[in-house]
């Protein structure tokens, strides 16, 4: 199967949105989306970009798409890539497109002189984790994701 990678372009948005809630009923979270395309478009396309989208083609249409953003981290004093989504539409899985694109994203951490790429996976996804650790990747036991989000981040803001 031969894929084409590529930039996203505005016309893309709605199959970005369409994977992302794809991807949420896979996840078992899909009643917590709230993206719209025209935030898509906002994060996608303002100067600078918020984050970025990789699409993978088969026969010039869209079957994948994977959004990334640069990080920093001041213990080795290097960028990263950190992988936000990654998703496959269900009829081209298994015949590479996700490792691929893996690879793709990998040769962009390496371009733009990245020390690591990382992303985070659910507990229960098994074939997930399986899948990442035969690239090499390493689970990362001794940290807790936290997050604040609505009245929580409003509560921390009025901190002074």
């Amino acid at each position: 199967m031969q894929v084409v990678f590529r930039n996203a372009q505005k016309n893309d948005v709605g199959f970005i949105e369409r994977c992302i809630h794809l991807l949420a009923e896979e996840e078992k979270f899909p009643g917590q989306i709230e993206v719209r395309q025209e935030d898509l478009l906002t994060s996608l396309f303002s100067e600078p970009a918020a984050v970025y989208v990789m699409i993978a083609e088969v026969d010039q249409t869209a079957v994948a798409f994977a959004m990334y953003y640069c990080t920093f981290s001041s213990t080795t004093g290097k960028k990263g890539l950190h992988l936000d989504d990654l998703y496959v539409l269900q009829d081209y899985r298994g015949h590479g497109v996700g490792k691929k694109m893996l690879g793709a994203l990998a040769r962009i951490a390496l371009k733009q002189h990245c020390k690591r790429f990382e992303w985070w996976a659910l507990r229960w996804n098994d074939n997930a984790i399986s899948f990442y650790k035969s690239l090499g990747a390493q689970q990362l036991d001794d940290l807790k994701i936290f997050r604040v989000q609505e009245q929580a981040l409003q509560h921390i803001a009025a901190i002074k």
